[in-house]
């Protein structure tokens, strides 16, 4: 069994996050904490952000990009599509890990090994995996 950062990393609880998507864009909250849809367990205190497909999702607080999944077309309410999703996955500064998931397509406009500042756009929104419609699904974990 394994799991991804450390599970010594404490939240920095003062650190104030962007909002993951463009500056002067607004964007609905469609599922916040423990939402009846999907936001159980990992995702207990996900959010999840009303997007049109290629919207610029950006990044909400510095990292270092450490995976990238953006090679499934697939998209659906069923559980059927629950491996499907694409995502940007970076490492924070204080050893907690952000997830952009639902992107599009060869959505990634960053690489895997590269450290981003906070407010760049990484990639582009979609409706891949387990999703109702086009969103982006945002957690800290």
């Amino acid at each position: 069994m394994w799991n991804l950062g450390s599970t010594y990393a404490v939240h920095d609880r003062t650190y104030l996050y962007d909002l993951p998507y463009a500056s002067g864009t607004a964007h609905t909250v469609s599922q916040g904490y423990d939402g009846e849809y999907s936001h159980k367990g990992r995702n207990l205190f996900a959010i999840d952000f009303l997007m049109p497909e290629g919207a610029a999702v950006c990044a909400a607080r510095p990292g270092l990009v450490m995976e990238i999944r953006e090679d499934s077309n697939e998209g659906g309410s069923s559980d059927a599509y629950s491996d499907k999703a694409n995502y940007v996955r970076m490492l924070q500064e204080d050893g907690t890990i952000a997830d952009y998931w639902h992107i599009r397509r060869i959505g990634a406009l960053v690489d895997i090994g590269q450290t981003v500042e906070r407010g760049p756009t990484i990639t582009l929104s979609g409706d891949t995996g387990r999703s109702l419609g086009p969103h982006l699904h945002f957690r800290v974990m």
